[in-house]
């Protein structure tokens, strides 16, 4: 299953990014899938697209490739930021599950913790990921505590 990515442009961040008024470039890819493997590779192609894009989002402030989980909304949202989680990268990735978001298995824990090993199980493997310097993180809903991948 391929992911169709709709770019397009903002001048505030979109919802679940930090950031000041700019120019945004937000890529979304909307899923119908409700399977874990079909899940796993969209979100799969979700991190990839975001790693292969971090030469254009890096800063000299930039420490991580953020993976925000928003459990009741089914929605990845990745980017690059800050060590402060306040400025986040001009292109932003999203990769939304609205079958899930209905479901109730995946607003639970257990669900977030699947959506973290996918992510974590793919990036050892992303050249795309293993070329620069920064360092994955995944949070839940909100970036007071990112976990390190």
């Amino acid at each position: 299953m391929q992911l169709n990515w709709n770019e397009s442009k903002a001048g505030a961040p979109p919802e679940g990014v930090c950031g000041v008024e700019g120019d945004y470039i937000v890529y979304v890819a909307e899923s119908e899938v409700t399977d874990d493997a079909q899940v796993q590779s969209a979100i799969n192609q979700g991190a990839e697209k975001a790693a292969a894009m971090q030469r254009k989002n890096i800063q000299d402030d930039s420490m991580y490739l953020l993976f925000n989980w928003n459990a009741a909304l089914a929605t990845l949202t990745i980017c690059v930021t800050d060590a402060a989680r306040k400025n986040d990268s001009s292109q932003i990735v999203i990769c939304k599950f609205p079958v899930l978001a209905q479901a109730e298995n995946t607003k639970t824990d257990d669900y977030a913790e699947d959506v973290k090993y996918w992510v974590s199980n793919y990036l050892t493997t992303s050249c795309a990921f293993l070329q620069y310097s920064l360092v994955a993180g995944f949070c839940r809903g909100t970036r007071e505590r990112v976990e390190l991948l």
